[in-house]
């Protein structure tokens, strides 16, 4: 068969996407063999209304295939941020609100026949079409276009609740200037750190509060995990190829023996185990984003993951262990539990003290009639960190994301350059405005027509979230399918 399509030369963009479509292919083509099961086994229930497991994998699959449509050979870089379960549901539950809505079949044949996938030289190719359904998707074109019709069917069922409206201008420039405008900050900070000494506990107070704070003790879950790593060759694209295809087979053999350390011999390669970490002290030097960590506390101890591109390589994951949370022992963290109760105590101190700093701070500033806020704080014995220049959303040395320090330094202006008392993670912060950078209006003339993509795209989204999750409400929906992925108690 691809010998057949390379004849034709078919472009490389299908013969990358067919290496993802064998992959399920197996999936598809079970379906009728899953009609058996027995109905009490569900999935979980929407609007009170069983959902079998063929019902489940079916729109499963059915969601994979579309985002496979939809980013071609991207597919495989994105699909660890998708929650698959996630969109299957949605999927399943706004079915059943578009049950009602007509699609005909010119409707479908249009939509298949501008897929780039179907198409040679720019044209709908029914021989490739048929080609890629039959031979290498493993499903029949009936069952293709019935997916295709839902498609439709839910693309219509959105566009009828859900209209962004018209956008004005000077909403399009506020979007702009939210996210061009900057400012420069010189800022005192007043920690509870530094007031630790000045408190003192009893015993009792430390035996309250962890009663009172257990859960501020807790050791989170941790996990560790086998990988393969499979370099890539940044200056070889064939070898890449090379590299996916082996990543592939290495997972399927790992699908039928379960044991990543014997996978990787049959291979003549090797596994390498991380140590235990938690998701807030993940090691992300192995190129594993936020995303993928989540994925991997969500799996049970032996599963696996299929391969995926980092900035390292190719790997194929397998979670080794994991340990659930658990709450130490008072005699285990007592001075850990000691040093909390005083950083809370000194907290109040600290607070007060930023109130009579910024006090002084305007007092001096109305009799010397100067704004010098650095050498007015200074002389009260505080120090001082300037910012560099920074727009909304960006991480600052020594604060961080702190969106109360943001929301603070964006707030003032050549007016009020003065921010009340600022609470933010390392305490309590005083804000002074050094220099305010207005957006570019020129730069906004020149991209006004990509900002109004930007914004609409926005509402539309944030519309759909509310819409989605409104459905999902109505719909009364018992999954299943999570709650048997609840990690098991280790071992």
């Amino acid at each position: 068969m691809l010998k057949i399509i390379r004849k034709k030369h078919v472009a490389k963009t299908v013969l990358y996407i067919i290496t993802f479509f064998i992959i399920i292919s197996f999936a598809i083509s079970g379906y009728v063999l899953k009609l058996g099961m027995s109905k009490e086994d569900m999935a979980g229930k929407i609007y009170g209304k069983p959902i079998d497991h063929v019902q489940f994998r079916k729109a499963h699959d059915e969601i994979q295939i579309h985002y496979m449509l939809q980013y071609g050979e991207n597919f495989e870089k994105v699909r660890n941020m998708i929650n698959m379960d996630q969109e299957t549901w949605n999927r399943l539950i706004m079915l059943y609100n578009a049950k009602k809505i007509k699609v005909s079949d010119q409707e479908v044949v249009e939509y298949i026949q501008k897929l780039p996938f179907f198409q040679r030289d720019n044209k709908f190719d029914n021989e490739l079409y048929t080609i890629i359904l039959t031979k290498v998707m493993g499903i029949q074109p009936n069952l293709f276009e019935k997916m295709i019709r839902n498609n439709i069917k839910i693309s219509k069922l959105v566009d009828s609740h859900i209209n962004p409206g018209i956008i004005s201008e000077q909403e399009v420039f506020g979007l702009y200037q939210r996210k061009n405008e900057k400012v420069q900050i010189s800022y005192a900070l007043i920690t509870p750190e530094q007031f630790k000494k000045e408190t003192s506990i009893t015993e009792d107070e430390i035996n309250r509060y962890y009663e009172k704070y257990k859960l501020e003790f807790v050791m989170p879950p941790t996990i560790n995990v086998s990988y393969i790593n499979i370099p890539f060759d940044a200056q070889d694209l064939t070898k890449n190829d090379a590299a996916r295809t082996k990543a592939y087979e290495i997972y399927q053999e790992l699908q039928k023996i379960k044991d990543i350390d014997k996978t990787a011999q049959q291979f003549k390669m090797q596994a390498s185990t991380t140590p235990f970490f938690s998701m807030e002290k993940a090691d992300l030097s192995l190129g594993w984003t936020y995303e993928l960590l989540q994925q991997l506390f969500e799996l049970n101890q032996g599963d696996t993951i299929a391969p995926f591109e980092t900035t390292k390589g190719i790997q194929i994951l397998q979670v080794k262990e994991r340990k659930d949370a658990y709450i130490p022992e008072l005699k285990d963290i007592k001075d850990k539990v000691k040093d909390a109760v005083l950083l809370n105590n000194a907290k109040d101190i600290a607070q007060k003290k930023a109130e009579e700093y910024l006090e002084k701070i305007k007092t001096e500033q109305g009799l010397t009639k100067l704004d010098d806020f650095a050498k007015i704080a200074k002389s009260l014995g505080l120090d001082i960190a300037q910012t560099p220049l920074f727009n909304r959303e960006e991480y600052l040395p020594k604060i961080g994301l702190s969106k109360n320090f943001q929301e603070a330094a964006f707030n003032l202006n050549q007016d009020n350059k003065i921010s009340p008392v600022t609470k933010i993670s390392l305490g309590y912060a005083i804000l002074h405005l050094d220099n305010y950078q207005p957006a570019d209006k020129v730069e906004f003339e020149k991209n006004k027509e990509s900002i109004n993509k930007e914004l609409r795209q926005e509402k539309y989204s944030q519309a759909f979230n509310e819409f989605i999750t409104e459905l999902r409400t109505q719909a009364r929906l018992e999954d299943f399918i999570s709650q048997k992925k609840q990690p098991n108690k280790a071992m």
